[in-house]
């Protein structure tokens, strides 16, 4: 019975021989404590983690000997690894800090309690160092920022070069719509000088004209008139055919005071004046011909006074002429509508085809006048040539051609602007322009 005591004792020392030669052999740190807490055990993995000799270790108090760190900050006795496993029983994977000489090791820490008796309960705890996984991890973290910084770096760089290009761009676009505007405002410079040369040419040659034709008017007048007495009552026919030659020259010398009143305008004389009053005024005078049209005529003007500067003949002249122009255009039947307000230069267009700063100062208060027709609208071909003298759309003999060639020429001496243009919903709209 001896004999076999002392085999068993021989084999679990063998057993426990071997046993500590393969745990000794693992990297990862493994030791047992007793209930107190007092290092029974360990492995030569423990040691190398420690840095100790594994005689110093056995008996010693591991809470002490073990001082463990999470996040830069000591861990308090009741958080240690070892008092949680003898209090809760297991623990999980968790990661510590321990500092070693001048360097600090990276450990992962889990064990649990067993009961080596009744009486008796006992701790093991594996540790495993990770330091340079942890290493490898932070190198990864920080090559992964750097990459991110690099990156967005890239970006930001990227970003600032595109939006260089779009400033560029957009100069380059601002550039070319000024070259745009000006070239087209040069243009516009250049058709108004021709057109004011052309005026000057005509209004010299048709002044001529008019003088060499009007003595000869006279002496003809004088004479049908010498002749109707003459003639009396008692020859019907050569009486038909002296009244003929009278109308005749009636007509002529209309058109010969056109002709003149356009070569001979003189300077305006400007005042203010109330552009309702003159308005109403125009109206009236012309009364009788919209009553024989029943033209409609719908006023969208304030009650209170519109001051503008004003030749109120000359305008009075121009108004008389555009609403005769738009009752015969119309025909009978038609609506004339007509509104006058006042626009601040800087906010929206006062009229269509105003070249805003030729004229008119930014901040400038203008007062417009709106004359509207419900009329067929002029042609496109012929809205570039309604103001050239003696050009007309009305049949032969039914007009002067000199009308609103007199008008704009009286809108240009007032320093405002007459603007004739088809309405979107069809018919004209002339707008007249005054400074205030």
């Amino acid at each position: 019975m001896v004999a076999d005591l002392a085999a068993l004792i021989a084999e679990l020392r063998s057993i426990l021989g071997k046993l500590e030669v393969a745990l000794g052999s693992i990297d990862t740190g493994v030791v047992w404590t007793d209930s107190k807490g007092r290092v029974q055990w360990c492995n030569r993995g423990f040691d190398r983690i420690t840095g100790r000799a594994h005689i110093e270790i056995l008996g010693i108090g591991l809470e002490g000997f073990l001082p463990l760190s999470r996040d830069g900050r000591l861990v308090p006795p009741e958080a240690h690894p070892l008092r949680l496993i003898m209090t809760t029983g297991v623990m999980e994977r968790e990661a510590y800090q321990l500092k070693r000489g001048d360097e600090v090791l990276s450990l992962e820490i889990e064990g649990s309690r067993f009961h080596l008796s009744e009486r008796e309960e006992a701790a093991i705890l594996l540790v495993q160092d990770v330091t340079e996984r942890a290493r490898s991890l932070e190198r990864e973290r920080e090559l992964a920022q750097s990459a991110a910084l690099s990156e967005q770096k890239r970006l930001a760089e990227l970003e600032r070069a595109q939006l260089a290009a779009l400033n560029v761009m957009e100069d380059l676009e601002l550039r070319h719509k000024e070259i745009e505007t000006r070239e087209k405002k040069l243009q516009e410079t250049m058709a108004m000088l021709v057109q004011a040369e052309k005026l000057q040419s005509v209004g010299r040659l048709a002044a001529g004209v008019a003088h060499e034709v009007k003595n000869p008017l006279s002496v003809i007048r004088m004479g049908a008139d010498f002749l109707a007495k003459r003639i009396g009552e008692g020859d019907p026919d050569a009486r038909q055919v002296i009244e003929d030659i009278s109308d005749a020259v009636r007509k002529a010398d209309t058109v010969i005071r056109g002709i003149l009143d356009f070569s001979s305008l003189s300077a305006v004389s400007l005042k203010q004046d109330d552009l309702h009053a003159v308005l109403e005024a125009s109206i009236s005078l012309v009364r009788h011909e919209l009553e024989r049209l029943r033209v409609k005529v719908v006023r969208n003007i304030a009650k209170e006074p519109l001051l503008a500067l004003m030749d109120r003949n000359r305008v009075q002249h121009v108004l008389v002429n555009l609403i005769l122009n738009a009752s015969h255009a119309m025909g009978v039947g038609g609506t004339l509508t007509v509104r006058a307000y006042t626009q601040k230069i800087g906010n929206a267009g006062a009229g269509k085809g105003r070249r805003e700063g030729d004229r008119f100062k930014a901040g400038e208060t203008l007062a417009v006048l709106e004359i509207d027709d419900t009329g067929p609208g002029i042609p496109e071909e012929h809205l570039s040539k309604i103001f050239d003298p003696f050009f007309t759309t009305k049949k032969t003999g039914q007009g002067t051609g000199l009308g609103l060639s007199i008008a704009k020429n009286i809108m240009d001496m007032h320093g405002g602007e007459l603007n004739i243009s088809n309405r979107r919903g069809g018919g004209v709209r002339a707008t007249l322009i005054f400074k205030t």
